[in-house]
């Protein structure tokens, strides 16, 4: 895969990152057999991709809020693109646009703002919980931490460290599970940890309904019409390829989120994020 990326720096001193992308070069690559990537190594990268993506937008929403978030976002979905295919990101405004493809970010305002409460809740194996929960509930429930490379379970945690762990059951997998120490404590037992962020991918299979009763085996567009039902508002991202829906959740030192990433006209996965800065 070939890509060029650029960074220009607009009036506000902002910077703005763009990536261009040779399809010839890459149709001649995909002809050599060198230049693609086992699954072994594309779990490897995508894994790593999602702790990035995770690990900015927790930053960013802890320094500065949600249009901080926007911003590290669209950065990070820079690498994304170079993963996927896609040609040019550009622009604080977060609005791509290239010659096959036009790619667009709004916010739809919604008249409500969805209660974190709600946001953060979900059913999973037909046990209604919200985040944070325990890691001791998903153990008890029969996941185990699947250990490897890129997932282990310290022995200790502490307010500062940033961890995430894969959690197996059966032939069922939930990656980079994030954990953190419980409110009010400044370390804990890696045991003790409660999770703050969970993502289902379709391919899974996992039993899972978030707080609109929305799987990943449903029809995407019972995304937009549960979240236009709602009234609420929300963040879109739209292009040929792929769209996206986040809502965002506010209650003063608690804040969360709710995603949904479509991909090929299926649910691909459904994220969820809690987050406390007190």
């Amino acid at each position: 895969m070939v890509m060029l990326f650029s960074c220009y720096t607009n009036e506000n001193g902002q910077g703005n990152y763009y990536m261009e992308y040779d399809y010839e070069k890459q149709e001649n690559n995909e002809q050599d057999s060198e230049h693609l990537l086992d699954d072994q190594e594309a779990r490897k990268m995508h894994r790593e991709l999602d702790r990035l993506i995770s690990s900015r937008r927790q930053e960013k929403r802890a320094n500065g809020g949600r249009i901080a978030a926007i911003v590290i976002g669209g950065f990070a979905l820079v690498v994304a693109a170079s993963l996927i295919g896609f040609n040019v990101i550009h622009d604080s405004g977060y609005e791509y646009d290239y010659d096959d493809d036009e790619s667009v970010y709004e916010t739809v305002e919604g008249d409500y703002e969805l209660p974190l409460d709600k946001g953060v809740s979900f059913t999973l194996d037909g046990i209604e919980m919200r985040l944070p929960v325990s890691l001791q509930t998903f153990l008890d429930m029969g996941w185990e931490i699947d250990e490897n490379e890129y997932s282990n379970l310290p022995e200790t945690i502490t307010e500062d460290d940033y961890v995430t762990v894969d959690l197996r059951k059966g032939s069922l997998d939930l990656y980079s599970v994030k954990l953190d120490i419980p409110q009010g404590m400044d370390s804990c037992r890696g045991e003790e940890a409660e999770i703050t962020r969970l993502s289902i991918h379709a391919s899974e299979g996992i039993d899972f309904e978030d707080c609109f009763g929305i799987s990943t085996s449903d029809d995407p567009d019972d995304v937009e019409d549960s979240l236009e039902d709602a009234d609420i508002t929300f963040d879109k991202y739209e292009s040929d390829y792929s769209e996206s829906y986040t809502v965002y959740m506010d209650a003063g030192d608690e804040t969360g989120s709710l995603n949904y990433y479509i991909y090929d006209d299926e649910i691909d996965s459904i994220s969820l994020s809690y987050y406390n800065y007190d």
